[in-house]
């Protein structure tokens, strides 16, 4: 068939339904003040590493600042955040033979505990995080080598320019999620466009994916 790679956060995942309040308590135990809603937001999809860089207060202790966020991330995070769609539409594509393969920037217990919680990991023959590979495109480039998919059998769905641009540069095609946390400018770069999850299926079955 072929091989579908998935961004999770804001592609599968409504992330700043936990990830928001996290960081704002985990602030505020040490007396800094809350960061915005979209500043937060604008920051899912890097690389954890960067995200927790950019949100420390200069000069903080960050191992310490760690701890509280993981202790406040157990709190917050629940099932059932899925975008709408989500299962159904994972489901459907792991039944039709197509590989599915989860593609990351979040660390490695992060992203399994969101699958897992979520009752979706069973969907996915490989979950590829950011603290396994060095940048998205490699990934891909990996997952590609490892599954046996060409180019033309390849699909990148995600949510941000991350997502598409590592898709250009192994030339292969692109589904962007319009519900994710990407502006129009990002998703300008994808070579297809869903505002619901479902459709990604449609789109999928309609690319020629042809060995």
């Amino acid at each position: 068939m072929a091989l579908l790679l998935f961004d999770v956060d804001g592609t599968l995942f409504k992330t700043h339904e936990f990830v928001v309040e996290t960081l704002n308590d985990s602030l505020e135990k040490y007396g800094y003040e809350r960061k915005s809603e979209e500043y937060i937001i604008s920051l899912i999809g890097e690389k954890f590493d960067v995200f927790i860089d950019r949100v420390i207060p200069e000069g903080f202790d960050r191992e310490k600042f760690l701890e509280i966020y993981y202790e406040t991330r157990e709190y917050h995070l629940k099932p059932d955040t899925l975008f709408d769609g989500v299962k159904d539409m994972l489901s459907t594509l792991s039944e039709d033979g197509f590989t599915l393969v989860a593609c990351s920037n979040g660390s490695s217990d992060y992203i399994e505990l969101v699958l897992d919680i979520n009752g979706i990991s069973g969907f996915f023959s490989e979950v590829l995080t950011g603290d396994k590979f060095g940048e998205k495109s490699e990934a891909i480039a990996g997952a590609m080598v490892k599954w046996g998919f060409k180019k033309n059998e390849t699909v990148m769905i995600g949510d941000r320019d991350i997502d598409f641009l590592a898709a250009k540069e192994n030339e292969i095609r692109s589904i962007g999620v319009e519900y994710g946390y990407g502006n129009e400018e990002e998703l300008s770069l994808a070579d297809y466009l869903v505002s619901e999850a479902s459709e990604i299926v449609e789109i999928v079955k309609g690319i020629d994916l042809k060995r």
